[in-house]
């Protein structure tokens, strides 16, 4: 048989206010509306509070995300020990000439000196500030390098002298890595393919191609869109295939669209001057009657 436990000693959990609607015929009294506006005003602070910390972790995460994007993006540049003194605002500005720029981040590197990455619209734009090589801020020349490895080992060179023979871009390019083929375009650049042994190689040979300057002109060296057979059998090269494929598919839609923009202000001027012979010949044909 249990013994009795005094009262004093059990565990009686804490209960919550209740408000009681139906007294009072529905009314609250002073001391229950007292109660709602303390249960109500509590679980609205916990409610702000939690959806400030959620805010927050999500403000944080959409950080790391943009951070995670301009670092690997495929439309990114790096800088890098950029001196005190020159900001983001800096860099954007003076890399600007190259074509739009739709975001930024700074990280800290060697020497306490940060490195930022600077993300352009289109690789268009990103190729040609590779191209350029430097940028110049507040005086300083600083070094503009290519954040991403390369997905081919196919090099596009524009900008070739019609006197430079593709003997000559060969031996150059097989300078800096195994060269496989070459291959000459309709518009005067060339495609150098390399060993997809030099995969992980591609950016620094696409740095000294872009150093390289014979017969007066300096070489434009670039990614192909295009993939070597041993490549494009993977997961990645699939992948790729697939972005440069959207990408053609775009240009053509805004070319296409460009047509037809084109074709409606042809036929509006067509009807123009159709209308202002019209014009002239009525003019015509009233004075010819009134004489």
């Amino acid at each position: 048989m249990l013994g009795s436990v005094p009262i004093s000693s059990r565990s009686i959990p804490a209960r919550k206010p209740s408000i009681n609607f139906e007294k009072n015929g529905g009314r609250l009294d002073n001391g229950q509306f007292l109660e709602l506006r303390f249960i109500l005003g509590d679980h609205q602070k916990v409610g702000k509070e939690k959806k400030d910390e959620l805010a927050g972790k999500q403000k944080s995460l959409n950080q790391v995300e943009e951070s995670n994007t301009i670092l690997g993006g495929e439309r990114s540049v790096r800088i890098e020990y950029v001196p005190r003194g020159i900001t983001l605002f800096h860099l954007r500005e003076a890399l600007s000439i190259h074509g739009e720029i739709v975001g930024s981040f700074s990280q800290n590197g060697d020497n306490a000196m940060p490195t930022c990455y600077i993300e352009f619209k289109t690789k268009e734009a990103k190729e040609r500030a590779l191209a350029a090589r430097w940028v110049f801020v507040n005086g300083k020349q600083l070094s503009i390098w290519r954040p991403d490895c390369p997905a081919t080992t196919i090099v596009r060179i524009s900008n070739l002298s019609p006197q430079t023979t593709a003997t000559t871009v060969h031996s150059v390019c097989m300078s800096y890595g195994n060269v496989e083929s070459l291959q000459t375009r309709k518009d005067g650049s060339m495609d150098v393919h390399y060993s997809i042994h030099e995969l992980l190689n591609m950016p620094k040979i696409l740095e000294m191609l872009n150093e390289v300057a014979i017969n007066d002109s300096r070489w434009i060296a670039q990614p192909a869109p295009r993939l070597p057979q041993g490549l494009a059998k993977t997961p990645e090269g699939q992948k790729w295939v697939g972005k440069q494929l959207s990408n053609y598919i775009g240009n053509i839609k805004k070319h296409l669209q460009l047509i037809r923009i084109y074709s409606e202000d042809m036929e509006e001027l067509h009807n123009a001057v159709r209308h202002i012979k019209e014009c002239r010949k009525l003019v015509n044909d009233d004075s010819f009657s009134t004489t």
